[in-house]
């Protein structure tokens, strides 16, 4: 049986008060079937609450806040009754209260409740005295000592944590939708400085200045964000203890590697049927494997043992994320050159296309063609490199003229007016296809050797001085 003795319910305990608090527990024959029986009819888990409750408020927290405060606990052990109860020490500073007095305090009322309660256990010898005396006093088993180890352990458990949030955080980056775009890379070299690098790159010993360059393309917004991620996440393990910053390195490597499994699959759909999210895809591996490359050597001072003694490195991840974005990206390209002879299917070979019905058909066909190209370079064209543009549309267009000169020169008998049908068709798709792979300003092959001045000297060199070559001269800026 428990007897309390408190203040007012509604006032605080405090100096002036605390004496006033007394805990009495009397011992009974009956206690345990007491006990069971209140277990039995679901009442003891709510009167365990509300003991629970007030032995915090009126004994453990007064032990902890009021630093002039200390136990005074009476044994009688002829009414079988303990009570656990204040005395006020005389004020010798303002200094709060001394860890360890309230650590023995503590340990004073536990073993006087003799309960089947649980204690804190601390950190170092005085933790491991009190774990021993705790299994003594049957509040613990012998070999547990679970809040001890946890102390021991903290930067370990801090790291399971940060590591934890850092993959769910990295997880939602990659499953947000990839058409949200920013644009990355360096823009295009001078060309006053083209003639002098080319001198330089006789010389052995020269590296080009864009060695490691990432060429304009457009990424991801999610991707950047994540690969911000995994740059704050490596300067951040540079500044904790060596075993957390081992934990918090492996931790961005999962995030790559977590890459190459969530995003193919989460977004398989839009990377099969929308050629600009499979761009978006191939640049964001470029991206991601480009910096792949000076990740480790970036943050490699910053590690502890071994990481700074060359294992903190990413480059094996190079390949792997290269792979990924070549083979989307190829397969993206199967999917439009089956799609492109699907529809030069419908022309029926090209024969005799000097039929009203065959003639529709073919132009129907070539329309189809065009248009498909059309949609492909007006979503390509900002999306990718302009090498890699101009190589994908390159095949696409050279997979339909192979498609149409071999229809057309495996027919046994064209006749002139086939001849005369066949010429506006092909013409048409001959004026219209170098339109989709035309390069913009300053991004030709001229522009890449000659600057704007050299070749209006190389003209002027050349041509005579007429009307055809002032012309020339002006609409080059």
């Amino acid at each position: 049986m428990t007897v309390w003795t408190i203040p007012h319910a509604k006032e605080p305990v405090t100096l002036t008060n605390v004496s006033q608090v007394q805990l009495k527990l009397v011992q009974s024959e009956n206690a345990a079937v007491t006990v069971n029986a209140m277990n039995q009819v679901g009442i003891l888990k709510s009167k365990m609450h509300v003991f629970g409750k007030k032995l915090m408020e009126y004994i453990l927290k007064p032990v902890v806040t009021l630093s002039n405060v200390a136990p005074s606990i009476n044994a009688a052990k002829k009414s079988q009754s303990t009570t656990v109860g204040f005395k006020v020490l005389p004020k010798s500073s303002e200094e709060p209260s001394n860890p360890v007095a309230v650590y023995k305090s503590t340990l004073a009322i536990l073993k006087a409740l003799s309960g089947p309660l649980l204690s804190l256990k601390t950190e170092g010898k005085n933790g491991d005295e009190n774990t021993t005396l705790m299994a003594m006093l049957g509040f613990i088993a012998e070999t547990a000592s679970p809040l001890l180890t946890y102390a021991r352990d903290v930067n370990v458990h801090f790291a399971n944590e940060k590591c934890q949030e850092l993959i769910v955080e990295a997880r939602k980056l990659m499953k947000r939708e990839l058409h949200n775009t920013k644009r990355v890379g360096t823009m295009k070299v001078d060309n006053k400085n083209v003639k002098d690098q080319t001198q330089d790159a006789k010389d052995k010993c020269h590296v080009s200045e864009g060695i490691f360059a990432l060429p304009e393309c457009a990424v991801s917004e999610s991707i950047g964000c994540l690969v911000n991620l995994a740059y704050q996440t490596l300067q951040e393990a540079g500044s904790n203890t060596p075993q957390c910053a081992i934990q918090l390195f492996y931790t961005v490597r999962n995030m790559f590697e977590i890459f190459c499994d969530v995003v193919p699959t989460y977004h398989r759909d839009s990377l099969q049927k929308l050629p600009r999210v499979c761009a978006l895809h191939h640049n964001n591996c470029m991206y991601i494997a480009h910096h792949l490359l000076t990740l480790g050597h970036q943050c490699r001072q910053s590690l502890p043992p071994p990481l700074c003694d060359g294992t903190s490195m990413f480059v094996d991840l190079i390949p792997v994320f290269r792979k990924l974005a070549s083979e989307c990206f190829l397969a993206q390209m199967r999917i439009q050159r089956d799609q492109l002879v699907e529809n030069l299917s419908g022309a029926e070979g090209f024969d005799q296309v000097a039929t009203d019905d065959n003639f529709l058909a073919c132009e129907r066909a070539i329309k189809q063609v065009v248009h498909q190209l059309g949609h492909l370079q007006r979503v390509w064209t900002d999306i990718l490199p302009s090498n890699i543009f101009t190589k994908a549309m390159s095949t696409l267009i050279n997979t339909v003229l192979m498609h149409i000169v071999e229809k057309v020169s495996s027919l046994e008998d064209i006749s002139a007016d086939d001849a005369q049908q066949l010429y506006p068709l092909l013409s048409g798709l001959q004026d219209r296809i170098p339109h989709l792979i035309k390069p913009g300003e300053d991004e030709g092959p001229l522009a890449m050797v000659f600057s704007a001045s050299d070749v209006k000297s190389l003209i002027r060199a050349i041509f005579q001085n007429t009307d055809r070559r002032a012309t020339a001269l002006a609409k080059i800026r």
